[in-house]
C-alpha cells in the first residue's frame, strides 16, 4: 500500500487524530492537548532522540536543534512563556503531520506558525516550522 492510500484512523473524538504510521502509533489528540497545555512532562516524550528540529521566525536566522535534549530545553523555555498556544487544521500521514500554531500574547500580538514533521516510531523525528508575527 502507498503511503498516499494508507488508512487515517480517527480516535472517535471530534476531529482528534490518532494515526498508525512507520513502527508505532502517533497520538495527535495528547500531542495537542500536552502543546497547548504547555506540559512539559507530557509533551517532550513526543520527540525521538534523535530528533532535528529547524525553528524559523523572522527577522532572525533559523534556529537550528538537534537532539531531543536541545528540544527538551526548547520546549521548556515555551512551557515558561507569558502566551498561550492553539493548535489547529492538523494533516495526518503515515509519516508525516502538519498544523497551525496560534499563539496569542497578554499584549494582544500573535504569532502564526506552519509545523510540517516526520514520524516514526510515534514520535517526531524531524520538525520544521515558520512563524509570522505581528509588528
Amino acid at each position: 500500500m502507498s503511503r498516499l492510500a494508507r488508512k487515517v484512523e480517527r480516535s472517535g473524538e471530534g476531529d482528534e487524530h490518532t494515526k498508525t504510521g512507520r513502527g508505532g502509533e502517533f497520538d495527535f489528540a495528547a500531542f495537542k492537548d500536552a502543546f497547548e497545555s504547555k506540559d512539559l512532562e507530557r509533551w517532550a516524550p513526543f520527540y525521538a532522540g534523535w530528533i532535528e528540529y529547524r525553528h524559523v521566525s523572522q527577522p532572525r536566522a533559523p534556529n537550528q536543534m538537534v537532539g531531543k535534549q536541545r528540544i527538551a530545553d526548547f520546549l521548556a523555555w515555551v512551557c515558561s512563556a507569558d502566551f498561550g498556544n492553539t493548535v489547529a487544521d492538523e494533516v495526518i500521514g503515515a509519516e508525516r503531520i502538519a498544523f497551525i500554531v496560534d499563539r496569542a500574547f497578554p499584549d494582544g500580538k500573535r504569532v502564526f506558525g506552519h509545523v510540517i514533521a516526520s514520524i516514526e516510531d510515534g514520535k517526531f523525528t524531524r520538525q520544521a516550522d515558520v512563524e509570522a508575527r505581528d509588528e
